[in-house]
């Protein structure tokens, strides 16, 4: 399901997807709310490496066994700080 539509108030939800090459989601679309547009990151193995959207970007690393190592979030706006996980 891509859509989620109120009878009388249009769509409350309705989401697009992009997919890179090796058919990874690549981005998220908000097509009611721009601002909630989503960008995921890979590496070159297919692991989730970073998300981009309004509510912040996070970042993740990994040690040579693909066990997770860090998470760090940087906030959005700049001024919040950020965190590591």
């Amino acid at each position: 399901m891509t859509g989620v539509k109120d009878v009388g108030t249009g769509n409350i939800q309705y989401l697009s997807y992009g997919y890179d090459a090796d058919n990874n989601v690549h981005t998220i679309t908000d097509n009611v709310t721009s601002a909630n547009n989503q960008t995921l990151t890979y590496d070159v193995i297919d692991r989730l490496t970073g998300a981009t959207g309004s509510y912040a970007a996070e970042s993740i690393t990994f040690d040579s066994n693909s066990n997770r190592k860090t998470v760090q979030r940087h906030d959005h706006p700049p001024e919040c700080g950020q965190q590591t996980r």
